[in-house]
């Protein structure tokens, strides 16, 4: 019998001396095939020493607002760049509930506990179409609802049965995570709410008094509602709501780290094929533009971080792996459209933001970007 072969010992990738800027200490983080690597064991003939020393280690981030077609082809590794390129080591994909009825929910989730690099925490929820059967599902389901999926349901004001199902997640003592399609929507909402509630897409400073005028409401901004955009962007998006004026995003700015609970993209991924709802691919360019929002409202990264890494975890009752990014700090890079991205889906084109992410890991996992 032949002797077997030895298993390959990984070339190891070290970023040596690398500044954290929350805590203001420097270490050294090694990486290779894959895995988090000990910087401290001794070096092999082809281990590479990346100077660090300009280099930032900040937490990886926690997207917790985003849209792929995970039921319809699956996890794609366009999804898995986006996520890496954006410093997002988790984020939560909302599983519409149109297509899930018609699918195993245990066989779903456990293909997704796969996923580590991004780590993917799947939400129900129920968009505004063919939502007539929505109620018995739920009936059924519920046991398995708790079980396997975070205690939220994604609800939207223009769902016809809107006040019904939002009724029928409280009573399951699940908290509703509601978009609101128009003002009289809102209005209705924040004056009628009676359960656990988290509203999304915060475009003013009013909007959110008035979220919080319920006790333990909480409410999330996005990127493209706080961060300025280029001359004309604005009205050339296809997203709702429409980004706020300057007045209004200057306002939201003033009240975001007291009192906005967190941050998050509402990321929607290239489409698979064929035309899709209005939506924007955010998620990466995420890590830059919190980078960026520092800079224009004189924010610091430990004041900034927390909305999109712990603060999601309380909104959601989600776990967030503890994860890192190596960043370059002083890279500059004009925002353009990306491959099969249409213009009217990139926000921040015309932009220079700062930052690049080189590397990132969760757990045992690691990868170059």
């Amino acid at each position: 019998m032949s002797p077997s072969a030895p298993t390959p010992v990984p070339v190891r990738t070290t970023f040596a001396d690398v500044l954290d800027p929350i805590s203001g200490e420097r270490r050294s983080v090694s990486l290779g095939g894959g895995r988090a690597l000990d910087p401290q064991a001794p070096a092999g003939p082809n281990d590479r020493v990346v100077d660090g020393s300009g280099f930032w280690l900040l937490p990886a981030v926690y997207d917790a607002d985003a849209h792929l077609p995970l039921l319809e082809v699956g996890l794609r590794e366009v999804d898995v760049y986006v996520a890496r390129h954006g410093g997002v080591s988790h984020q939560n994909v909302a599983l519409q509930w149109q297509a899930l009825r018609h699918l195993d929910l245990p066989g779903i989730v456990a293909e997704l506990r796969q996923t580590v690099l991004p780590a993917i925490t799947p939400l129900l929820s129920v968009n505004i179409d063919d939502t007539d059967d929505f109620a018995a599902w739920f009936d059924k389901h519920l046991p398995e609802v708790r079980d396997l999926l975070p205690p939220v349901c994604k609800l939207y004001t223009a769902d016809p049965h809107f006040e019904r199902h939002l009724d029928l997640v409280w009573s399951a003592g699940l908290r509703a995570v509601v978009y609101c399609y128009t003002e009289p929507d809102f209005d209705w909402l924040v004056t009628h709410a009676e359960g656990p509630l988290h509203v999304r897409h915060a475009t003013s400073a009013g909007f959110v008094d008035r979220v919080l005028a319920n006790a333990g409401a909480t409410v999330q901004t996005s990127p493209h509602l706080l961060h300025p955009l280029a001359p004309g962007r604005r009205e050339d998006l296809v997203v709702l709501p429409t980004p706020p004026d300057d007045a209004e995003r200057t306002a939201l700015a003033d009240v975001f780290l007291d009192r906005v609970t967190m941050l998050a993209t509402d990321h929607n991924a290239l489409p698979v094929s064929g035309p899709t709802g209005p939506g924007l691919q955010a998620q990466q360019h995420l890590l830059p533009l919190l980078l960026s929002l520092c800079d224009v409202y004189g924010w610091t990264p430990a004041q900034l971080w927390p909305k999109v890494t712990t603060a999601p975890t309380e909104v959601f009752g989600t776990v967030h792996p503890q994860g890192w990014v190596v960043v370059d700090p002083a890279h500059r890079e004009q925002v353009s459209p990306w491959p099969m991205q249409a213009a009217d889906r990139a926000a921040f084109v015309g932009l220079t933001l700062p930052g690049r992410v080189l590397a990132i890991g969760s757990g045992d996992h690691a990868e170059l970007v």
